[in-house]
């Protein structure tokens, strides 16, 4: 399978070092420094319409070795409905990426301590897991390798 599967609905598509999306001063930055191919793709309103919740971003990492990709929610301070865009995009997407890592990063404007032992959370966590993946959260910028 291509390291991307969607045909529509892409940003960029390269070996660019550092893939960012930006939205309401939430900040996701992936550093390439291993030259691998990102796909970034708009999830919201283009890979996934209608009343569904759903997360912002998609990107898609991939060399010779493995394939990884992020589900991202850059969202204001309802950590909550962040976590539940989240769940839906993987269930929603994930049958297409099925060989992938899935990992899932959200970056709010604060995060509330009480939401971190929230069963949809512990939900999301569990999914990851299944594949390798984890889970990111972050105020206002995430950056990390990818």
């Amino acid at each position: 399978m291509s390291c991307n599967p969607f045909e529509t609905c892409i940003l960029f598509s390269d070996k660019r070092q550092q893939a960012v999306v930006n939205e309401k001063k939430k900040r996701y930055c992936g550093i390439n420094n291993q030259n691998k191919n990102v796909h970034m793709l708009r999830v919201d309103d283009c890979l996934i319409t209608g009343e569904y919740d759903r997360c912002d971003f998609l990107l898609l990492a991939c060399d010779n070795d493995q394939k990884q990709a992020y589900f991202i929610e850059l969202k204001g301070s309802d950590f909550l409905h962040g976590i539940n865009q989240l769940l839906n995009s993987i269930n929603t997407l994930g049958y297409k990426i099925n060989d992938f890592v899935i990992n899932a990063r959200i970056v709010v404007t604060k995060i509330h301590a009480p939401d971190l032992d929230n069963s949809r959370l512990i939900r999301l966590r569990k999914l990851l897991k299944q594949s390798g993946g984890d889970f990111k959260k972050s105020e206002r910028n995430l950056e990390e390798n990818i």
